[in-house]
């Protein structure tokens, strides 16, 4: 398990830090019209 975690958690990563930014970016856009 304590290998397989690492992989794991970076993958997570890498997707939830550019769809964070993204939603951030989506709903300032939204906000402004």
């Amino acid at each position: 398990m304590g290998v397989n975690t690492l992989p794991l958690m970076a993958t997570t990563l890498f997707v939830l830090v550019p769809t964070t930014f993204l939603l951030l970016i989506y709903f300032k856009i939204k906000d402004s019209f």
